[in-house]
């Protein structure tokens, strides 16, 4: 328990850090770009956001769950060769898949389907396979029990970057769409060179050979969980590329302002979550049950209470924050608290995402992500022509309930356990654990 507090502790604090940094990046774009050219940046964000998941192939979530097992068996080498294939595979597929990205849209334009520059699109694609490394370089980082390294050079050094190239940009050449995705691209590279560093050269043992057994578990793991990741961030994101192609470029940056704050309350579910992940596995691994329903407990709790104290400030003084993008951005308070309220309830329940996945059951995240993707890809359209932008924020909202809620109802049938916050179960455990601790001394769990 100990250990889980610590890591999540920096994780999270390295996270709250990061905050001021993303909003001045952000507000520093919105003040110098026209709303229009933020609602195409919003497209070409949720592009980065969707490599930044999807790019990493599952092997982020491998290596959390095969880096400690390999370490703990002895086999340091297997967990080194592990984590430089791991990195040439995501390098691989996501230029090629950049690459193919970059051509279609290419033939699109040519045949008068799409109107944006070339050499805009070429940067922006260039930034992708770079997201991919940064999320695959910090999970292997988190999985060596290394959080601050992990998460320095994605929490500070990326948007201090991006902030800095953005302004010479400006003032070298004057704002575009174009220096708003070459600062990022720059940035994200420069971030990979240091991850690079911080990793350093493999050693002797790691010509060990991974077994055959060890290749189809990681491989199992990996094509499972990118499934479900892709129907996970393909919800998050399909909501804004149905926006732009339904209410215009406009109300696509006013929805992209509205979950810059909305999506405060996720910093606390992903610490939470990257923290938590790889001691899930090993208590699982070792069959201690009682320590798995007091992991999961106390994550859930982790995740829940800051995102709950999120929505309650964004209640109150929500116009006042939207406005330090610009006067035009506050009438996006009603979509705002809507996906705050989803926010919420993703850390309500999405620890037991994190728990399936580590228990070898990511087959139900899997089903229960797809149902979420198709919710938004029917109900966002829908809501979005009845209601605006305030009908897509619902539809986001509902398929977040039913996908969380969903898994929470299935982890006492999967692995006997319940949800740490919807139960009384889990604070129950939550205040024996403590009293335990302060009888018997310090002492992990």
């Amino acid at each position: 328990m100990r250990r889980f507090v610590v890591d999540a502790g920096w994780i999270f604090a390295l996270r709250v850090i990061n905050l001021p940094l993303q909003f001045l990046l952000f507000t520093l774009a919105a003040r110098l770009h026209p709303l229009a050219v933020i609602g195409v940046f919003a497209v070409f964000f949720a592009a980065w956001s969707l490599s930044r998941q999807l790019g990493p192939c599952g092997l982020d979530h491998a290596a959390n769950r095969f880096i400690p097992a390999f370490i703990a068996d002895g086999r340091a080498g297997a967990a080194t060769r592990f984590e430089w294939l791991a990195r040439a595979w995501v390098a691989a597929v996501t230029v090629a898949a950049a690459g193919a990205v970059v051509l279609l849209v290419l033939l699109a334009r040519r045949l008068e389907l799409l109107a944006i520059e070339p050499s805009a699109l070429m940067v922006g694609a260039a930034a992708a396979p770079g997201y991919a490394l940064v999320s695959l370089f910090a999970a292997q980082l988190r999985a060596r029990g290394r959080p601050r390294a992990a998460q320095v050079p994605d929490a500070l050094v990326l948007p201090v970057t991006a902030a800095l190239a953005l302004l010479g940009w400006h003032v070298l050449a004057g704002s575009s769409l174009l220096g708003l995705l070459a600062s990022h691209a720059i940035a994200v590279w420069l971030t990979v060179l240091l991850y690079l560093l911080l990793a350093g050269r493999p050693g002797r043992a790691a010509g060990e050979r991974l077994r055959p057994d060890d290749v189809r578990a990681i491989r199992r793991m990996a094509m499972t969980v990118t499934a479900a990741g892709a129907a996970n961030a393909l919800a998050m994101q399909l909501p804004v590329l149905l926006i732009s192609a339904i209410l215009g470029a406009a109300a696509t940056g006013l929805y992209e302002g509205a979950r810059r704050f909305a999506q405060l309350g996720t910093l606390a579910t992903w610490a939470a979550s990257a923290a938590v992940a790889p001691m899930l596995a090993d208590a699982h691994a070792r069959a201690q049950h009682a320590r798995l329903q007091l992991l999961l407990a106390a994550s859930s709790w982790a995740a829940f209470l800051p995102a709950l104290a999120i929505l309650l400030l964004l209640l109150v003084a929500g116009p006042q924050l939207l406005s330090l993008f610009g006067p035009g951005y506050v009438a996006a308070y009603p979509v705002m608290l809507l996906l705050a309220t989803f926010t919420a309830v993703n850390a309500s329940g999405g620890l037991s995402s994190t728990v399936l996945n580590m228990t070898g059951h990511a087959d139900a995240v899997l089903r229960f992500s797809l149902l979420q993707l198709v919710c938004i890809a029917v109900a966002v359209p829908m809501l979005a022509r009845l209601w605006g932008l305030e009908g897509a924020a619902l539809a986001v909202l509902l398929s977040g309930v039913l996908r969380d809620g969903g898994l929470c109802l299935l982890l006492p049938r999967r692995l006997d356990l319940v949800p740490g916050v919807w139960s009384l179960r889990g604070p129950r455990l939550l205040w024996q654990a403590y009293l335990s601790r302060h009888r018997a001394g310090p002492a992990a769990v």
